[in-house]
């Protein structure tokens, strides 16, 4: 199981089951406020281990830097 805990110690997403049919958990968040958020992955059961995967991205762009890259390698032109 996965759990997402925010900025203020509150939960902000739990996963237990990606999708019906399969057992991998799974959380697609987007962070609505600045701050540390905590992810919690336990196993199914108390002897349950394995490996996993965590991936991260950061899509914000301020508008300056948008513009510079516009600027200095012609996006879309």
């Amino acid at each position: 199981t996965l759990t997402l805990y925010g900025p203020t110690g509150g939960q902000a997403a739990f996963n237990d089951d990606a999708e019906s049919g399969n057992a991998f958990s799974a959380i697609e968040f987007t962070a609505t406020a600045t701050g540390t958020y905590y992810l919690a992955v336990d196993g199914y059961g108390t002897s349950e281990t394995g490996t996993y995967t965590l991936r991260t991205s950061s899509n914000v762009f301020a508008l300056d830097a948008v513009v510079s890259q516009i600027a200095e390698f012609a996006w879309g032109f």
